[in-house]
């Protein structure tokens, strides 16, 4: 036997992965802390897209032992191809490959196979040609660190962060070198925490996290065996069911595997033998065995609250950590999310606002993995309870009893419930159904089959994963085709979309790739023969059609790179929604309107035809657009569109009473504009009204039913939204600036204010709106019974008009405000 401890690696340290001992930076583009998996794997997307990173992690190593994921699903392996790093990392293998025989299901190593083993090769393969993988996550750190050496980005182990400040248009983070104390402080334009579960960087945000706490406590062991203990190449991926064992019991170099022990109590401290005990069990031998490492892991959902605040974004562990299985997968969908839309902003392509979609997204996606974690977790901890409550024979028995049985057991272990369901839906379906910038098709979301983890087809719709594909005979793929750009597949001859998107890429310094698909069935997997089909850097699809919309290719990129169309520009005539009173009849005043997150001007289409009905000049303007770094510019900006607003809604000016009516936070702008007494100007109101004014700690909708269910149970509105291109869904996900909630409900000005809530409104604050009512001078808080959010739309509008309608003509009637009607009886 030889004495190189790495003679079974080809010289191989496999071990221990040390980090760099370097200075970090004074000043870097985005600072990323963390070099974990998730976090390298940040530093390497960015790279590639040429954005300045540098990484810097408190600890100086890793090892083997400590590692946790080692298995990776095929979409990952879409991403390792993508940053050309695939090859590295099958070549970074820790133990035999051939010890892979697929995830075998045994009473124990040397037992009984409970279920049919699958040919090499064989298993689900029909939605990515990816194949999955198998290596510690040591592996690929060291893996992604030999690239970043290449590549001259700095890793710098041993510095631990110890403060976090943003300061106007960036962030200050002050590190101290874990040895020598020294400090120094790095100032970036952006901050990832990808540092874990604990994240210093989640918890100096101010970041809390949602979901379910554990109740009871597993442990990961490593256990290592004499070299050549268990044969030359026994099975490397086995799942144990026995009456002592269950669970994973894999290699993870030629000496050691892990095997899982529990559950136990939140204080237990089981003994070493007892573990031990376990693992041998698992192996169903008595093997020599030592206790390498024992960690703690917890089936439990902890998300955080956001994973984005101003300038700090959060992935990988650091924003969401759940029942084990696939969550390294899914910080690596996090970093190419988000990687492109940070590139988008640093080049000055996108404004601040794409990072908002990088919550929207990616949150309500891991709600749903979360989610299906926990509840396969609890359906198989009772499978096995039944398991074991019917006995599991020995394996010594072999009579025909025992085999029936172990048949039985495996019927248990692949229905529902089991551990073998397979589950395509958590590896491929990525929807993003609450994304503002995703152009979905008028009524796709309501039409979408509802998200499950045992189901997926290949869906070309905008806001989900493109089917990958090979474009030629000779194993070049659609990904290999795109690599980092954004995609153009043109499926048809009509070349005038490609034309105009081509040129309006250019005209932005947008890169776009063009693939003319011509062949039957590579144009069968995305459902048609003609059209086109815009595809993210991520490989999502953003936009189809066989004719571009109204507003053209510039429409469609303001959509994905969340830039305000409408108000790209000055704003003109053309983007204002106009209602006149009826002919013959005298305008009896002048509302402005002012949307709320992801609305249109036609959102307020019925409302605006009802209060012109009663012979009111109504004008719907552009929903502002707030800048959560300068709030005050913002308002003086809208205060300036309001200005351009009332111009040429009357020969001689507005007429007056001038009303002004805010939704979300438009109602919020209103609110806030109105604490700056600017009586001369053009657009100051003599009212205002605010409905739905949200209270900022809002309820997050884990999709665009779950919004609507918010906004409103109107099937009308419902419809209008859904079917309007121009509204964003899951804007009401999008985080609202403090300092905006903080001067609307600080309000103390000298107008009459309506303020309209709904009795079933998840984003409101109704004791805030309480104090804030009776904080100003004039004000009338009226509560819509079954209202939701979208107050001035839901199923009581003509109510609400009314009500709307009664405080106007209030107005009229001049001070004191007085109600109009009073009543003297009722039976109600």
């Amino acid at each position: 036997m030889s004495d190189d401890p790495h003679a079974a690696t080809g010289g191989r340290d496999i071990h221990t992965v040390r980090f760099p001992a370097a200075d970090p930076p004074d000043q870097v583009a985005v600072l990323i802390v963390g070099a974990g998996p998730v976090g390298l794997s940040a530093a390497v997307e960015l790279t590639a897209r040429g954005v300045p990173v540098a990484v810097v992690d408190a600890a100086r190593s890793v090892v083997l032992v400590r590692a946790g994921a080692m298995g990776h699903s095929p979409r990952t392996v879409e991403h390792f191809r993508r940053w050309g790093l695939l090859h590295r990392i099958r070549a970074a293998w820790t133990f035999p490959p051939e010890w892979n025989r697929g995830i075998r299901l045994v009473t124990s190593l040397a037992g009984h196979d409970l279920v049919p083993v699958r040919p090499l090769g064989d298993g689900p393969g029909r939605f990515s040609l990816a194949r999955p993988i198998r290596r510690p996550q040591t592996a690929l750190q060291q893996v992604f660190l030999d690239h970043l050496r290449q590549r001259g980005v700095t890793v710098a182990g041993g510095w631990r962060v110890e403060q976090l400040d943003e300061v106007g248009d960036g962030v200050r983070v002050t590190v101290t070198e874990t040895t020598t104390g020294a400090t120094r402080t790095i100032r970036s334009d952006y901050v990832i925490g990808a540092d874990g579960g604990s994240s210093t960087v989640r918890r100096l945000a101010g970041i809390g996290r949602d979901g379910e706490h554990a109740t009871e406590k597993m442990f990961r062991l490593v256990v290592r065996t004499a070299e050549g203990a268990l044969g030359p190449a026994p099975s490397g991926t086995n799942i144990v069911v026995n009456q002592k064992a269950s669970g994973f019991l894999a290699a993870i170099s030629t000496r050691e595997w892990r095997v899982y022990a529990g559950p136990y109590a939140l204080d237990a401290e089981p003994a070493e033998s007892e573990l031990l005990a376990t693992a041998r069990a698992a192996f169903g031998t008595d093997v020599d065995l030592e206790l390498a490492s024992a960690t703690t892991f917890y089936h439990a959902t902890r998300i955080a609250q956001t994973f984005r605040r101003g300038r700090v974004l959060l992935a990988g562990d650091a924003a969401h950590v759940r029942t084990p299985g696939g969550n390294l997968g899914e910080g690596f969908g996090d970093v190419v999310n988000l990687g492109w839309k940070l590139a988008a902003v640093h080049s000055g392509l996108a404004p601040e606002a794409l990072l908002d979609s990088y919550d929207a997204e990616r949150r309500p996606h891991n709600w749903r993995i979360a989610d299906h974690a926990l509840d396969r977790s609890r359906r198989s901890r009772a499978v096995l309870a039944e398991i074991r409550a019917g006995g599991i024979p020995d394996d010594a028995d072999l009579s025909p009893a025992a085999e029936a049985r172990r048949a039985e057991i495996g019927e248990l272990l692949t229905g529902d419930g089991g551990n073998r369901g397979e589950a395509p839906g958590v590896t491929f379906d990525e929807r993003y159904d609450a994304s503002g910038v995703i152009w979905h098709e008028p009524g796709q979301l309501a039409d979408e089959t509802p998200w499950a983890a045992a189901v997926y087809e290949d869906d070309p719709r905008p806001g989900h994963r493109a089917p990958d594909l090979y474009v030629d005979p000779w194993g070049d793929t659609l990904y290999d085709r795109l690599g980092d750009d954004f995609g153009l597949l043109v499926l048809g001859d009509d070349r005038t979309v490609e034309h105009a998107l081509t040129a309006e890429a250019a005209a932005r310094g947008l890169r776009l790739t063009v693939v003319h698909l011509t062949d039957g069935p590579s144009r069968y997997r995305y459902g048609t023969e003609t059209g086109s089909i815009l595809i993210r850097p991520d490989q999502h699809v953003a936009w189809r059609g066989d004719t571009l919309p109204p507003g053209g290719a510039a429409a469609v990129l303001d959509r994905i790179l969340a830039l305000p169309h409408a108000s790209k520009g000055t704003t003109t005539m053309a983007d204002y929604l106009d209602f006149t009173a009826p002919v013959g009849l005298r305008t009896r005043g002048t509302v402005l309107i002012v949307p709320g997150r992801g609305e249109s001007t036609a959102t307020y289409r019925r409302l605006g035809a009802r209060l012109a009905a009663d012979s009111y000049r109504v004008r719907v303007a552009p929903a502002p657009i707030i800048d959560d770094t300068d709030v005050p510019g913002s308002l003086d900006r809208y205060a300036s569109l309001l200005a351009d607003a009332v111009k040429g809604v009357g020969e001689d000016g507005p007429v007056t009473p001038l009303v002004l009516v805010g939704a979300d936070t438009g109602a919020a702008v209103v609110a806030g504009l109105v604490t700056r007494p600017a009586p001369d100007a053009a657009w100051w109101p003599a009212a205002v009204v605010l409905a739905g004014l949200p209270g900022g700690t809002a309820y997050q909708a884990e999709n665009w039913d779950d919004e609507l269910d918010g906004r409103t149970h109107c099937p009308v509105h419902r419809g209008v939204l859904s079917d309007d291109p121009s509204v964003r869904p899951g804007s009401l996900t999008e985080p609202i600036p403090p300092l905006l909630l903080e001067t609307a409900y600080a309000g103390t000005a000298d107008l009459p204010h309506l303020l309209l809530a709904g009795a079933d409104d998840p984003y409101s604050d109704r004791e805030r709106l309480a104090r804030l009512a009776e904080s100003l001078p004039l004000a009338r808080l009226a509560v819509v019974h079954g209202g939701h959010h979208d107050v001035l739309n839901d199923l009581q509008h003509r109510t609400v008009a009314a009500e709307i309608v009664t405080f106007l003509e209030a107005l009229r009637s001049g001070p004191p405000l007085a109600p109009i009607i009073q009543t003297a009886h009722s039976a109600w």
